[in-house]
């Protein structure tokens, strides 16, 4: 027996099929709809802070410029520098600053330990030295080692400040180390009519009225 031949429908044209699009199509975000983790939030302020909280990452959120500043003030200690490793200007910083304590809190660990980093080359180039090139006829001959004692000075005095910090204080005595006597200063009223009559001569001569 011949089989039977299953009647194909009509096909659909290339318009039709490119306007149902392919099924895994990504549906449209709703009002206020992460589009990250579709969460839906009430309010374009709440979809912010989820986004800041949620996904830090994210271009619209400062956190990752905040961090790349803070790295920046840990290894320069410069805000100038630090603002332009994060990509904002220099006030940005302190505008941060008002509303985040816990940035804040970073900000200053950051600058103690840019100090430190400080600290520790003061006393490497004190203790342990630099490597100077020595240069004869244009041609470099050698090296020559380096070091600071002022900066070691430096470094003791603030370690131990009560023992090598010159205190100076200066006391003004009297007469056998008593106190200072003064004598009150003469009026017009004090004086002559011939040292008055004297007075006014010498300030003419030097034209003080």
């Amino acid at each position: 027996m011949a089989k039977r031949r299953k009647k194909k429908g009509p096909k659909r044209s290339a318009k039709k099929r490119a306007k149902k699009g392919p099924r895994s199509a990504a549906k449209k975000l709703k009002r206020n709809q992460c589009k990250d983790c579709r969460r839906v939030c009430k309010s374009p302020s709440g979809l912010a802070s989820h986004r800041r909280s949620a996904h830090p990452t994210g271009p619209d959120n400062p956190t990752p410029k905040k961090g790349l500043f803070l790295k920046s003030m840990c290894e320069t200690g410069n805000v100038t520098i630090a603002a332009e490793a994060a990509g904002v200007c220099r006030q940005m910083p302190y505008e941060w600053a008002e509303t985040d304590e816990e940035f804040v809190k970073a900000w200053a660990e950051a600058n103690e330990h840019a100090s430190d980093l400080l600290e520790e080359e003061a006393r490497r180039r004190g203790k342990v030295g630099v490597l100077k090139p020595i240069f004869q006829g244009g041609k470099r001959v050698g090296f020559v080692r380096q070091y600071s004692d002022g900066l070691l000075k430096f470094l003791i005095t603030a370690r131990r400040p009560e023992k090598y910090r010159l205190n100076i204080s200066n006391e003004h005595t009297g007469k056998g180390g008593g106190p200072i006597q003064t004598e009150p200063v003469a009026t017009k009223e004090d004086l002559s009519p011939k040292e008055l009559e004297k007075l006014r001569k010498i300030a003419g001569e030097t034209g003080v009225s």
